[in-house]
């Protein structure tokens, strides 16, 4: 259990902390460049210091799905971020958890209850409320675009999940730091091309942001897939993501200041009763 909250602490402070560099108009694109370097490199050194004694095939495959999925959900939550501010984003994310529940009762006979699914429509109104131009920071009028490319964060984000809880039933737990690697070091290649196609040499303050950003990601990954090692998925994932969601937007309200519409309120509540119901 202590792994799945070290996971919810961390996790929560991701995206606070992005949009908290947002805010300072930092040049979030190299914010989450060097986040991304950083992870890599964290995950060498990590991989380097207790090589496991076995590869497979599998692994490398959904370390490489995690990673690609990660880097195209950081930089496509770059664009929402500024209309819906960390707490609805963080919803989306925290909601796409659906989908690795799908796949569990598709390919791993997992079998939901009737509360479970009771829990899996209220997280799909909360995703269809929060796609609504009214909903989002106050006094901010959200483009139609932002829905469809907020749908496009909960599927790319959801198949990062489903390749972790795949890792669970199909990965050697022996293998958990080629996995970490191999995620990370795709999204840093990929971050680094994007920094030498650029041509903009993060500063100072952009690479110590990222740096900081990398190392919470990296361990706030390694903490979830330990914690899939001792606990179910539907606890897993049901538990990181209303506690982080809960979480965010606290931080978010506390330290960013956001002023959400009221019934953005009612609909971080609906998420967190979804989230919770499809635990029981």
């Amino acid at each position: 259990m202590i792994y799945l909250i070290l996971h919810i602490v961390l996790s929560s402070c991701f995206l606070v902390i992005v949009r908290w560099a947002q805010n300072r108009k930092h040049n979030i694109v190299n914010v989450g460049a060097v986040n991304y370097i950083t992870c890599g490199i964290i995950a060498l050194f990590l991989f380097l210091f207790k090589p496991p004694s076995t590869y497979s095939e599998i692994t490398f495959i959904l370390g490489a799905i995690n990673g690609i999925c990660y880097i195209n959900v950081f930089f496509i939550t770059i664009f929402i971020l500024p209309w819906k501010g960390a707490a609805l984003t963080s919803a989306v994310a925290r909601l796409a958890m659906i989908l690795p529940l799908f796949a569990g009762i598709v390919f791993w006979g997992e079998r939901p209850t009737a509360i479970q699914f009771f829990g899996i429509g209220l997280a799909l109104l909360s995703l269809v409320l929060i796609g609504q131009r009214e909903v989002g920071i106050s006094g901010k009028k959200v483009p139609p675009i932002i829905a469809i490319i907020m749908t496009i964060a909960f599927l790319i984000e959801g198949s990062a999940l489903i390749a972790q809880e795949a890792f669970k039933y199909l990965g050697n737990p022996n293998e958990l730091s080629v996995y970490v690697l191999t995620a990370f070091i795709i999204a840093a290649t990929i971050s680094f091309i994007i920094l030498v196609l650029r041509r903009q040499r993060p500063t100072t303050p952009e690479i110590l942001i990222g740096s900081a950003l990398g190392t919470v990601n990296n361990i706030q990954l390694i903490f979830l897939l330990k914690s899939l090692e001792y606990l179910p998925g539907f606890i897993v994932f049901t538990g990181a993501s209303a506690g982080s969601l809960l979480i965010t937007a606290c931080l978010a309200g506390i330290f960013l200041k956001e002023r959400l519409i009221s019934v953005t309120y009612t609909i971080i509540v609906v998420s967190i009763i979804s989230l919770i119901l499809l635990n029981l």
